[in-house]
């Protein structure tokens, strides 16, 4: 059986080999455990000087291994208009007991919160933890036509809108 601190080694082992970085160029920004699934988001420091931003998920399979379940990148750009520095995700939900996955890289330092609502009212919550919001489910979520709400430590709203904004 493999422990997380191992899926946690070699998911950064594998980012830094897949962007062909040395391991000091691979942060681990965030990581996010729940039974059975294991969310990262990591930020790689490109050769050129690019900073990218890397989602990664495992799931552990009932004999104690642990497999790859997702994963997304791409280059942090400048805060604009969107909320997402950069953000990503995968999904929907297999039967296999893997999660569904979308986050990134909140632009705006002081937002504390953050909420994604679909077209039937359900809602994900998440705590912003270096910057970075990850939400992840194992059901049904239309998270395409979902609503992302950001909030300040005052619990004041400071975006409102679709989670992708259009290009």
């Amino acid at each position: 059986m493999v422990d997380r601190a191992e899926v946690r080694r070699a998911a950064l082992e594998r980012v830094a080999h897949d962007w062909d970085v040395d391991g000091r160029a691979v942060r681990l920004d965030r990581e996010l455990a729940l039974p059975g699934n294991v969310v990262m988001a990591m930020t790689v420091r490109e050769n050129g000087g690019h900073r990218r931003g890397v989602l990664v998920g495992y799931a552990e399979d009932p004999d104690g291994t642990w497999r790859s379940t997702g994963g997304s990148s791409g280059r942090h750009r400048p805060p604009l208009e969107e909320p997402w520095t950069m953000w990503g995700g995968w999904g929907p939900a297999e039967p296999t007991g893997a999660a569904a996955v979308v986050g990134g890289w909140i632009a705006d330092q002081g937002v504390t919160t953050a909420t994604l609502t679909d077209p039937t009212d359900r809602t994900l919550r998440d705590t912003v933890e270096n910057s970075v919001v990850l939400f992840v489910w194992s059901d049904d979520f239309e998270v395409r036509r979902a609503t992302l709400s950001l909030s300040d430590g005052r619990g004041r709203e400071v975006y409102r809108g679709p989670l992708h904004p259009s290009p």
